[in-house]
């Protein structure tokens, strides 16, 4: 695995945590901790298992657990970030 990959898991995991201790005025609770949640899943459920693929040289487990787990997780933290951050408009 390269350091590139765990820094960015580094990187995700500090921007979570100071997300979740950062007030969030005028957003709905529930909206800020759907996107904490989701945001744990990706790292859980996505980031987290294709390092360990990578660590194995699990090559084709790293594909499928990027293209059937993080794309999913991932959109859903985009665009609650995006929304959250004001830069999406409806």
């Amino acid at each position: 695995m390269t350091n590139t990959k765990v820094d960015e898991y580094k990187n995700s995991a500090a921007s979570l945590e100071a997300f979740k201790v950062m007030p969030h005025p005028q957003v709905a609770q529930q909206t800020v901790d759907e996107t904490v949640q989701n945001w744990q899943n990706v790292l859980q459920q996505g980031l987290q298992p294709m390092m360990s693929a990578l660590q194995e040289k699990k090559f084709a487990e790293y594909r499928r657990v990027f293209r059937d787990d993080f794309h999913p997780l991932n959109d859903k933290v985009y665009c609650c970030r995006q929304w959250l951050s004001g830069s999406r408009r409806r």
